[in-house]
């Protein structure tokens, strides 16, 4: 939700659509404070990504908007929301903690500085370096890979038609 046009409406479309293929799911946050985070959870996503965390101090403040009091801030609704199964599952309150990945996005200077004491905060499960960098970097590699692929074409082609075609595959895929 961080980036785009989505928001709790469209997150909670995408979570059931991976609970149909029994998916798990991760929610970025548009920004790191205990509204978002609430309304979020109560989705029943099995993680929580808080965008900008920068201190330990910004990645305790996160890991509280998960706690219910007195470990945290959450305000209780869980009888009524997706996430206990709108009351059904009886073990949530007990299990939830233990089940929910909470990710701090490192993104700053700063962030990358004090990385060790953001991922060192209790009930902190994972950090990510960088904007969503991975998804820059696989389709900067599969760019390339296609313009390796056209010029392994255009290199091996010849006059008697298929025969430099299928040499320049062959070239290609053996790379």
């Amino acid at each position: 939700m961080e980036h785009g046009p989505g928001g709790i409406t469209e997150a909670l479309s995408c979570l059931r659509a991976l609970a149909a293929s029994q998916t798990p799911a991760i929610i970025r946050l548009p920004e790191s404070c205990p509204t978002w985070a609430k309304k979020a959870l109560d989705l029943g996503p099995q993680g929580i990504m808080f965008p900008m965390i920068d201190s330990p101090k910004m990645a305790k403040k996160a890991v509280s908007y998960c706690r219910f009091p007195p470990a945290g801030i959450r305000g209780s609704a869980h009888p009524v929301v997706r996430a206990s199964s709108y009351g059904i599952d009886e073990g949530y309150l007990s299990n939830y903690e233990e089940e929910l990945l909470i990710m701090c996005q490192v993104e700053t200077e700063e962030g990358v500085k004090k990385a060790d004491e953001i991922a060192a905060v209790d009930g902190v499960t994972a950090y990510k370096w960088g904007r969503t960098v991975d998804v820059g970097l696989f389709r900067s590699a599969a760019v390339e890979d296609v313009k390796s692929f056209k010029m392994s074409l255009v290199e091996g082609s010849d006059d008697d038609g298929e025969g430099g075609k299928e040499s320049a595959d062959e070239k290609y895929w053996s790379e």
